[in-house]
This record gives structure tokens, sequence and C-alpha cells, in this order.
């Protein structure tokens, strides 16, 4: 082997070795990122209040971050500078984190992605109050938006799995400072009310 093959050949472990460095920080740097939105919406979050980012649920964000974040850990495990022994290890803990990841994303990434965020209005007028419904109806309520924070302030559960709100399957009225709300097709006495706030009253 002549001086040109060896020094061709220690370019290429170079090279080698600066990509899996480059791709090992890069995954653990995801990671970290990804660690740091879940542990965020978990202090956060609460019973009475939601994460709210645009239409964009703090849940939403969470749940598919913690999906990147098994990726991440997976190329974390697999590109670690370890001894030579490491990839008989690396290789199927790789496998498994790949397979949950694509597990969570097919299967519970409809669910999570599946969250109806709706305006609440009364008689056209906008009330200012929003309608969470979550896929299934399971855990609706409707609350009051304060920036990326959402309160809680009724609880409600849609029959058979439905959501009213996103369907539009639901009446609203303005009556004595309040806003009653049934369900389409309900009988005289409103489901809930709420009072009608100051910064949206209808003219």
């Amino acid at each position: 082997m002549t001086s040109l093959d060896v020094g061709s050949a220690e370019d290429a472990r170079r090279f080698r070795l600066g990509a899996q460095t480059n791709a090992f920080v890069a995954s653990g740097v995801v990671l970290l990122i990804c660690l740091a939105v879940v542990v965020l919406y978990a202090v956060l979050a609460s019973a009475s209040t939601f994460v709210l980012i645009g239409d964009i649920t703090g849940f939403q964000v969470a749940y598919f971050s913690g999906v990147v974040g098994l990726v991440a850990l997976a190329a974390f495990v697999l590109f670690a500078p370890a001894p030579r022994w490491w990839p008989y290890l690396a290789v199927p803990v790789t496998a498994v984190g790949g397979a949950l990841a694509i597990l969570l994303a097919v299967v519970g990434g409809q669910f999570a992605a599946d969250t109806k965020v709706t305006s609440l209005v009364a008689e056209g007028c906008a009330t200012g109050y929003i309608a969470i419904e979550p896929s299934g109806g399971g855990g609706s309520f409707i609350g009051l938006r304060d920036g990326w924070r959402v309160v809680s302030v009724q609880q409600f559960a849609g029959d058979d799995f439905s959501r009213p709100f996103a369907a539009g399957d639901y009446v609203a009225r303005n009556k004595d400072g309040e806003i009653a709300v049934w369900r389409d097709g309900d009988p005289a006495s409103p489901a809930f009310t709420l009072p009608q706030l100051p910064s949206h009253v209808c003219q």
C-alpha cells in the first residue's frame, strides 16, 4: 500500500468520524430541545389551563416533540462514539426507538392532531369564548383565552363522541348579561350559561 493510499484511507476515516460526531451532537441537541418542550408543557398545563399556540394545542406540540425525541434518542445512541462492541447494543435499541416513534406517529398522531378549536358565536357575534374539543369529544370545554393560555370555564361532553361546536350543532343567545347555549335540537332549557364578557357585548 502506497503512502497515497494510506493518506486516502486516513482521510476517509476522519471524514466518517467527523460525520458521526456531527450526527451525534445534532441528535443530542434535538433530543434536549424535545425534552425541554415536553417538560415545559407539563409545567404550564394543568387541569384548568390549556396551552394553545395559534390553533395548535400545547398537547399536540408536546406529543410530536416526544415522537421526534424518540427518533433523536435512537440516533443519539446509534452515533455515540463508543467501543467496537457498542453497535451490538445500539442497533437493537435504535430499532426499538424508531419502531416506537413510528407507532406513536401513525396510531396516536391522528388523535393527537385532531383537536378542534372553535370560537363560540352567539347570534352572529363573537363572545370571546372558545370551545376546545379533542378527538372523541372527551375532555371538551369552553375556555377564555389569555395569550397562549386557555382557562377552562365550562366542561361539556358531546353525545356519541360528537363535537357539536366544531360541527356547528349548537345555538347560543345573549340574554340578560348571559350567554345561553343549547345543543341544536335540545329542549327549552340551555345546556349551560356563561357570563357575557364586557369586551364582547353584541350590539
